[in-house]
């Protein structure tokens, strides 16, 4: 996954300067990277598969 798991990490995980975001929230905001910073397909197939969800619950 890559640059995806980075995002989801990034945005999922609390940071000094912010709180962390919602499950509902990152999975949007990659949503609205798709064709611009990710590979649509990509995207899609870790939604189909559930990758995306499963790993915000590992973090």
């Amino acid at each position: 996954m890559g640059i995806e798991e980075e995002q989801l990490r990034c945005n999922y995980s609390s940071r000094p300067y912010r709180a962390a975001w919602s499950e509902e929230k990152t999975l949007v905001h990659i949503r609205s990277l798709e064709g611009t910073h990710f590979d649509p397909q990509i995207v899609n197939i870790c939604l189909e598969l559930g990758l995306l969800q499963n790993h915000i619950k590992e973090l």
